[in-house]
């Protein structure tokens, strides 16, 4: 899933930076707002999160990157139900920071720029994923072994 992701949500997003309209940049923006004021350890950051990944796909105007949304969302949904399951959550970056480097390159309609926000982002979220699925292994399993987090 993170493979497709990789493909798909950068391309995606670049088109984004050059198809936006000024209503989509703003329920962009209200999405990166409510991350920043939620623990990504939480269901808002969660549902935020899902929001703005979903609105670069809509602000794509691609209808066929849009139809990939199902398995953005399932591979976002169960990386961050992953974080919600550690007792303590050590990120390799800032996901706000890193969500706000991609809103700011749409936003500037600069596609290439974009582009490159957007897989380093999911190349952290990637490294994240695995690193949490370590822990979680170490700590004896936990959800993981009763077939994967609840949700």
């Amino acid at each position: 899933l993170f493979e497709l992701r990789k493909i798909v949500e950068p391309s995606a997003a670049a088109l984004a930076a050059t198809r936006i309209t000024e209503g989509e940049v703003a329920a962009l923006a209200e999405a990166l707002s409510r991350m920043s004021r939620s623990s990504p350890r939480s269901g808002a950051w969660l549902t935020a999160a899902v929001a703005f990944h979903q609105q670069i796909l809509a602000a794509s105007h691609n209808e066929i990157l849009v139809s990939m949304w199902p398995a953005i969302q399932t591979t976002i949904r169960w990386s961050v139900r992953l974080q919600m399951m550690l007792p303590d959550l050590a990120l390799a970056s800032d996901p706000v920071a890193d969500h706000a480097r991609v809103f700011d390159r749409i936003a500037a309609h600069d596609p290439q720029a974009t582009l490159t926000e957007t897989a380093l982002l999911t190349d952290a979220a990637y490294a994240d994923t695995l690193s949490n699925m370590r822990r979680i292994a170490l700590a004896g399993g936990g959800p993981l072994r009763q077939g994967g987090p609840a949700g």
